[in-house]
């Protein structure tokens, strides 16, 4: 299964978004997933560079089976707009979204079921 991480980057360098991944990125991989991205360190320095990142990012996701967002998520925090137009459209289009610990465990089981 082809999984798309949405993640929180505004204000992170480039080893911060990858730090923050990493784990899920892992497990997901030992669990037998394809693990997809959305960020792009090549992108255009414009005005709206989010906006072109975002861009990027729905194409990675139109091939991906399932998207998990891994950054905070509470009823008194806002998602940060680019994911949340990612989780929209994902939702939109029906491919399931999954949240935080519990739904990297989710896909890292359901995974490792269809393994054995």
């Amino acid at each position: 299964m082809k999984v798309f991480i949405s993640q929180p980057m505004k204000g992170k360098t480039k080893e911060e978004i990858e730090a923050d991944s990493a784990l899920a990125c892992r497990l997901l991989e030992l669990a037998g997933h394809e693990v997809m991205i959305g960020y792009k360190d090549n992108h255009p320095k414009t005005k709206h560079e989010a906006l072109w990142c975002l861009g990027a990012s729905l194409k990675i996701l139109s091939r991906c089976d399932v998207l998990l967002y891994i950054g905070e998520r509470d009823k008194n925090t806002e998602l940060p707009r680019g994911c949340e137009a990612e989780i929209h459209c994902a939702g939109s289009y029906g491919i399931p979204v999954f949240y935080g610990e519990e739904g990297l465990r989710r896909l890292c089981f359901k995974g490792l079921q269809e393994k054995a």
